[in-house]
């Protein structure tokens, strides 16, 4: 009765798995869709065929789904074409996001890895103990040896709560692995090298289920049960407390523009003490640290005008910038968001809701909130990922793209900066956007 049981169970958490997959596959489906409106008529059927045999059963249930290398192929895509990638780079995104949670929704499921099969994980975590060469870089091509080394995180304490062990050694899996080093004392770089691998396997230091309870407690002690409640939805709270978090203060400006307070970094300013630098993810907390010294490097001040958000947060600046560019009957402001934050799921119903004159300012952002916290992707800001900086940096920031990859915006009053990997050799320049 007991073995009918558990396979009982494990038939139920299969179908449960492929399941989510077919929900991940109607969501890419409708990224795909979302490109061709934004595509000219003459050219969407073509571009949109081209993308599509690049999204084949076999490519997208492959352990060796790669993001970069569908991104280079559809930029080939629309380059025949003569379509200009960054034209429509938003919608792009979304469609590889999409493609990316399949697979790994999928490689999961069907247990593809080594890290599913006890014996060969042994062999590869023998394998990759004994390498003193051993150096997995984010984005690294061999998904297995990455598989190992998630699953030894994860059973150390260290969460991958979004796309768990599934071989791909993306931003979730380096954060990860940038408190691992830093509750184990070693340079907190997001590489994994010989020695943070011995670590992993000879006495590591674990996050145990009594330390995660009392960063909770704390945390519902830091901020209102509300606003617990929404962070904790949005991002990993237990981040917070992480040793290394001490190493990034960083001074608020007062009205005359002086520093307040002591930090650790020297060249870098927050506009005001409420923005938010403590719940910002592990590797943004690094690259404040890279930033910082070319800063310093350059003699110039870099003044962060806004860190990490809640979607309450989210809402109300967003109707903020909504009314700073016209407001309610406002086709520049309607504009102005549409195109913003066009990969985003119903941003016509947000917008819809700003330009109600019969609502207060609080409920329409109560109800953009619940839009957002049902149907918005954890990325940006409310992944702790992103920061905004007063323009004038621009040396600044480019510079730090040679030291790691970082993806640059510039909004016209602002630069909106996201860190992708601690590792450098993502694309480079400046995006712009004028709304």
């Amino acid at each position: 009765m007991i073995m009918r049981s558990i396979q009982r169970k494990n038939e139920i958490n299969k179908i449960l798995k492929f399941s989510s997959i077919e929900s991940l596959n109607a969501d890419l489906s409708a990224a795909l869709r979302r490109l061709k409106e934004h595509l000219p008529e003459e050219d969407s059927l073509l571009v949109i065929r081209g993308i599509t045999a690049l999204l084949t059963r076999d490519s997208l249930q492959s352990s060796n789904f790669s993001s970069n290398k569908l991104e280079n192929d559809i930029r080939a895509v629309l380059t025949i074409n003569e379509l200009e990638y960054e034209a429509y780079e938003l919608y792009i995104r979304v469609i590889i996001e999409k493609a990316s949670q399949y697979n790994s929704e999928f490689v999961r499921a069907s247990e593809q890895l080594v890290s599913s099969d006890e014996q060969n994980f042994e062999l590869l975590k023998r394998r990759m103990f004994e390498d003193s060469s051993l150096n997995i870089r984010s984005w690294h091509e061999d998904h297995d040896e990455v598989s190992v080394f998630q699953r030894l995180l994860t059973e150390l304490g260290y969460p991958l709560e979004i796309h768990g062990v599934d071989g791909k050694f993306g931003p979730e899996t380096e954060e990860a692995l940038i408190i691992f080093q830093h509750r184990n004392e070693l340079t907190p770089n997001g590489i994994l090298d010989s020695i943070a691998f011995k670590k992993m396997i000879e006495n590591p230091v674990r996050i145990t289920d009594s330390e995660l309870a009392e960063m909770q407690r704390e945390y519902r002690r830091r901020y209102s049960e509300r606003e617990s409640d929404e962070r904790r939805r949005s991002q990993p709270w237990w981040r917070v407390f992480i040793p290394g978090n001490r190493d990034v203060s960083v001074p608020s400006l007062n009205e005359q523009g002086e520093a307040i307070g002591d930090g650790a970094l020297t060249n870098v300013r927050k506009k005001s003490s409420g923005v938010d630098l403590e719940t910002v993810s592990p590797m943004l907390k690094e690259y404040l640290k890279i930033l910082d010294n070319v800063a310093r490097e350059k003699n110039k001040t870099v003044v962060i005008t806004s860190g990490g958000r809640t979607w309450a947060q989210q809402a109300s600046i967003m109707y903020s910038n909504y009314k700073r560019k016209g407001g309610v009957g406002s086709e520049r402001a309607n504009n102005y968001l549409r195109r913003l934050y066009s990969r985003y799921p119903r941003i016509d119903d947000i917008v819809n809701i700003y330009l109600r004159r019969d609502l207060s300012k609080d409920a329409k952002v109560e109800q953009a909130r619940q839009i957002m916290e049902e149907s918005w992707p954890v990325t940006g800001h409310g992944a702790g990922r992103s920061i905004d900086i007063r323009l004038g940096v621009d040396d600044v920031l480019l510079e730090t793209q040679d030291l790691a990859t970082v993806d640059i915006l510039d909004e016209g009053d602002h630069f909106h900066v996201t860190i992708k990997s601690l590792t450098p050799g993502g694309k480079s320049g400046m995006r712009t956007f004028r709304g």
